[in-house]
Parts: structure tokens; C-alpha cells; sequence
């Protein structure tokens, strides 16, 4: 898929032409140029120096070609986990891990979530708090970013070149950094550039191997809900899963953990027994009065009364609750004091796109990255609740998923299924593979190879009593997501 073509270039050209100088050879220089590619990145060196607000946004679009570009090549290398390459480029980078205040986030479910809640309330009591996060949906850029704003594209083009050049002339293309590495540097650099109060840094994939678990102190590690995920990549069982999460786990680490199922917790317990960790653990029952809303959730906990929050479904209650013990963890290590108010009011500005978002009230649409059991059943959870005249769900799923169980789940609910392709080529499942184990509990099954195909067709013919549902996969929605709401799209 193109991101700009030709008569882009050309419009962005006669633009800068029409309102600054530019020396003639310049201009030529640019022109005579055969490869797109080439175009942006010398009419980029040439407008690199103007600082001129009115040219912000052409610069932006200019560098957001270059950067998903890079991020698209560099992708096709695929997914490696370890730690040796991370390790060898931060020290070329100069350890940029080493002067930030970390909270690390992992688990399987309400990562993104939880960090969410962290970040808005840290914020809103004034601090300067960088988030990383992945994988992306509203924007290629907005896994990094501080408060409110995501990293620009010139500033996240500029990382990933740097990061490029440093690791081909120390180390070659010989076992080449992934782009998730790079990411992870770039969030790192930048973070430590801007001089933030906090960074939070969610994990990608498991813990123990992932790009992110390279810092050697952390002012809180977190463990969210631990569920089966990415069968074969980090186990076949809970426990398995469990202990490759519980990797993020240092010695005299600070932990904060979800009460997840006895068997997971029994390994966190185990792993912060032998790092001599101090644990943790969310009691439910410190959670009262839970009133759960299609459009709010309010509940109490410990001190709190009547928390409201804008993030719907029973599981955000437990997400911040999470962080509200978190937000006590930093406070019993001094590192901050935060308002009842400045809490209340961080809870209540909290959203994270794709979690049961909706994004239209006619028809009403919502999006929802559930792409495990543990998520589709609280998205079925919270669907049961709801009152429709007809119920229509958009959905894709990986083949590295539980799809079987996941498809006998959603088909409890009375819906007419649009299946299609996750847009992520070596693990996406075919529309027939989906139709074949979907077959065997509905029949009520239409197919369409390409996301946008099935997205047209579902928003035909709806009634504002209807409800259309996507989900499946946070790729899936990402791709999506934007169309509906008419904003800048994520590439894959």
C-alpha cells in the first residue's frame, strides 16, 4: 500500500516552492531524482534547517512517507526475540535506560490499559510522564509518547537514522537489529532527550526475551492479568506463560502484580522469592460497590469512593484499581505525592483507543482488541449486557491464537460474522481457515480477504438500534479504526 505517490510529492513540492526559498539547484537536484524515495529524503535535507511553523505540516507529512517506509522494510525481518543485540546497541547509544525513573509494564491482558491509567494521573498532577506502547493504532508514531503528544515524525525519522547508522557501522547487517528493537531505542533516547519525570514502558512480547526488559533498575515492575497467549511462542501452558512474564522480574525489585490465576501467581511468587522481590498483590476484595455502564464504570476502593471511569467493561475497574495500587507502591518509596483530586481527575480523562471504544453513536460501532480467551470472553461479557436489534461482529484472528475456543466463544453470542485477514502476513489465518472452525458453531458467516472489503459491507443497511463490533485482533482494528473516524491511518 502506498502511504504518498507522485502527485503527493509534486503537491508538497509546489507548496515549499510557492512559499519559501529554495536554491534553484536544489529544486533541480530533487527533481532529476528517479526514485520517490530519493525525492523525500533530499527535499527533507534541504527543509531540514527551515524552522517555520507554517511548513510544520508539510515537513510532518514528508517525514511520516519516510518513517513508515522505514518502518515497513525494516519489518519484513520479522519478529527475533533475545536480548544480546538490544544489549549491544544501547551501549553504543550510551545506556539512554540508565537515566530514566522505568515503570515496566507486563502481563497478557490490560497492559495498554493500566499504563493508560498511570500515565493520566501522573500527568495530571503535573509531571512530565513518557508512554510506550505497541503495537500501534491510532498513528505509526503513537507508541511513543509524552503526555499528550506523540513523538513527531521528524523527531521519530531522525532516531530511527541515527539508531540505523550507528548499528551498520559497529556491527554490519550480520543478526541486524529488529524494528521493534529500534523502536524501543528510540523511545529510550527520546525520553532521556526530553528529560521526562517518569517513563512507562509496556511490553511487547512476553518479558523474559523482549526488547524492553534491558533496564537495570526500575522503580516498579507490574504484572497485569496473565491468560494463554502466543501459543508456541512463550509456552503451552499457564505456568509457562507465567514465567516468561515474571522475566521483567529484577532483584530488590518493587512488584505489583494482578491476582491472576493461582497457577501464574504461584510462579510470580516464586521468581520474586528468588530475586528477593517485594510483592505485591491486588486484593479483588478491596474492590466495592462495582456499578458497570455501557458509557462509564464507577466503583471504591480502599480510600476511594465512587471512582468514576470512562473506560467501559469489568475489567477496567480492576485495571485501576491496579494502578491506584501502583500509584501507593511509588508513594511508600517517596518518589511522589499525588492530590485525591489530581487522582479522581486522571482516572476520569483516562481512554485508550481499541479497548471497548466506541467510535459511532449511529450506527453504534465498537472497536475492541480482544484477540485472546480471557479478552473475548469480557468483550462477550459486556455485548450480553447490551440491547441491539441486531448484533454484526468484524473479526479476524491470528493462527498463533486459541481460534478454536475463541470462535466457540463469540458464536455464544446471536451475530451475524464478517470474517477477514489480519493484516500481518506470517501469522494472519486465511478467511477460509476462520470459516471452516467458525462453521462449527454458526452459520451466520460471510468472508472477505481484505478488511476494507468487509468493513464497507457491514456498515450497510444499519438501524441505530444495530451494533457492529470489531475485533480480533489489535492489527485489525488499527487498520480500521481511523477509516470510521475519518483520521490518519495506521500503514502495515
Amino acid at each position: 500500500m502506498e502511504i504518498l505517490n507522485e502527485k503527493e510529492f509534486e503537491y508538497c513540492l509546489s507548496e515549499i516552492e510557492d512559499n519559501f526559498k529554495l536554491e534553484n539547484t536544489s529544486i533541480d537536484e530533487i527533481k532529476r531524482s528517479d526514485n520517490l524515495i530519493d525525492k523525500y529524503k533530499l527535499l527533507r535535507k534541504y527543509l531540514k534547517n527551515l524552522d517555520k511553523t507554517e511548513i510544520y505540516e508539510i515537513k510532518e507529512k514528508i517525514n511520516r512517507f519516510l518513517f513508515i517506509n522505514e518502518e515497513r522494510e525494516w519489518q519484513k525481518q520479522g519478529i527475533s526475540l533475545g536480548l544480546n543485540r538490544m544489549n549491544k546497541l544501547l551501549k553504543l547509544l550510551d545506556n539512554p535506560e540508565d537515566y530514566l525513573k522505568v515503570i515496566h509494564v507486563g502481563g497478557t491482558n490490560g497492559k495498554g490499559s493500566t499504563s493508560a491509567y498511570l500515565q493520566s494521573i501522573l500527568k495530571e498532577s503535573g509531571l512530565k510522564v513518557g508512554l510506550f506502547t505497541s503495537p500501534s493504532v491510532i498513528s505509526n508514531n503513537d507508541g511513543i509518547r509524552i503526555n499528550d503528544d506523540f513523538i513527531s515524525f521528524e523527531d521519530g525519522y531522525d532516531y530511527l537514522s541515527k539508531i540505523k547508522s550507528i548499528w551498520l557501522k559497529n556491527y554490519g547487517e550480520d543478526d541486524f537489529i529488529t524494528y521493534f528493537e529500534a523502536f524501543t531505542a528510540m523511545a529510550l533516547l527520546y525520553f532521556k532527550d526530553k528529560n521526562v519525570d517518569f517513563a512507562i514502558f509496556e511490553v511487547g512480547l512476553g518479558g523474559r526475551y523482549d526488547a524492553t526488559n534491558i533496564f537495570k533498575k526500575k522503580v516498579l515492575s507490574v504484572i497485569t492479568n496473565i491468560g494463554i497467549d502466543h501459543i508456541g511462542i512463550l509456552g503451552n501452558s499457564l505456568e509457562e506463560i507465567a514465567y516468561e512474564k515474571a522475566g521483567i522480574i529484577q532483584k530488590k525489585d518493587h512488584v505489583v502484580a494482578y491476582p491472576s490465576p493461582e497457577d501464574a501467581l504461584n510462579i510470580i511468587k516464586k521468581v520474586c522469592r528468588e530475586k528477593d522481590a517485594k510483592l505485591t498483590i491486588l486484593e479483588k476484595t478491596d474492590i466495592k460497590n462495582i456499578s458497570l455502564n455501557s458509557n462509564y464504570n464507577i466503583f471504591s476502593y480502599g480510600k476511594y469512593k465512587n471512582i468514576k471511569t470512562k473506560m467501559v467493561g469489568n475489567y477496567q475497574v480492576y485495571n485501576c484499581a491496579l494502578a491506584l495500587l501502583c500509584l501507593e507502591k511509588l508513594e511508600e518509596q517517596g518518589l511522589l505525592s499525588i492530590s485525591e483530586k489530581n487522582i479522581r481527575n486522571g482516572i476520569l480523562k483516562t481512554s485508550w483507543p481499541g479497548r471497548l471504544e466506541w467510535v459511532s453513536d449511529s450506527p453504534r460501532i465498537l472497536i475492541d482488541g480482544a484477540h485472546n480467551v480471557d479478552s473475548i470472553n469480557n468483550l462477550v461479557s459486556f455485548l450480553k449486557k447490551l440491547k441491539y436489534n441486531k448484533l454484526k461482529i468484524l473479526m479476524g484472528v491470528l493462527k498463533d491464537k486459541e481460534y478454536d475456543e475463541i470462535f466457540k466463544i463469540i458464536s455464544s453470542l446471536d451475530a451475524e460474522f464478517y470474517l477477514t485477514e489480519v493484516p500481518y502476513e506470517s501469522r494472519k489465518m486465511t478467511v477460509d481457515e476462520m470459516k471452516k472452525v467458525l462453521k462449527k458453531y454458526t452459520e451466520h458467516i460471510y468472508t472477505f480477504k481484505n478488511p476494507e472489503d468487509a468493513l464497507n459491507v457491514i456498515l450497510k443497511g444499519n438501524s441505530e438500534n444495530n451494533v457492529i463490533v470489531l475485533t480480533g485482533s489489535f492489527y485489525l482494528i488499527s487498520k480500521l479504526r481511523n477509516k470510521l473516524i475519518n483520521k490518519e491511518q495506521v500503514i502495515d
